[in-house]
């Protein structure tokens, strides 16, 4: 992207709320100091992780916002409309796989659990399918979590746009001491 302050500040250009062919990408990242009257080239770059886990082999249209902020104070001076970028290989019908265990569904937002992901960091992750239909942007969340009885630390906070899908995982660090290893052994 190219970057252009033509303000007498020097300001600070980051990316929110990017999403790829319809799926957030919450890892996705700009971030550029930009000196008063100068011009930059920067990228706004999306983790191939994010890619695979949402199924997305052709990128056809990237989503986002870029907000301008104090370098100083990283207060908020401006916000853009919603930008669209499309690539040639527009349009494109992203293929979606919302299987799995159906866990709440109100026509407006659907969670679909997906399965049980044993990852390196922690014991395990519990795969979400999330979808956003509502015409509000909404940010899911986990609170209060126990499994098979026992409380759990768990980490899932999800930001979704309205007309987006996220693949997500809550996160759960304890599920060594329950002996837990599949989805399957979570009653």
């Amino acid at each position: 992207l190219l970057l252009e302050n033509n303000s007498d500040k020097n300001v600070l250009v980051t990316s929110a709320s990017v999403s790829a062919n319809g799926y957030m990408m919450p890892y996705a990242s700009l971030y550029a100091e930009v000196a008063a009257g100068k011009k930059a080239n920067e990228t706004l770059s999306l983790m191939s992780s994010e890619l695979d886990q949402s199924g997305i082999e052709t990128l056809a249209e990237l989503q986002f916002y870029i907000q301008i902020q104090d370098p100083d104070t990283w207060e908020t001076v401006a916000t853009s409309e919603l930008l669209t970028l499309t690539t040639s290989a527009a349009p494109y019908e992203q293929p979606v796989d919302d299987s799995g265990d159906v866990l709440y569904d109100n026509q407006s937002i659907k969670v679909v659990c997906k399965g049980l992901k044993q990852d390196i960091i922690w014991d395990g992750t519990v795969v979400l399918y999330m979808e956003n239909n509502s015409g509000k942007a909404v940010s899911i969340y986990a609170e209060n979590v126990s499994v098979n009885g026992f409380m759990q630390d768990v980490g899932l906070w999800s930001d979704l746009r309205d007309g987006t899908k996220l693949i997500d995982g809550m996160s759960m660090i304890d599920l060594s001491d329950l002996e837990i290893e599949s989805i399957d052994q979570i009653e």
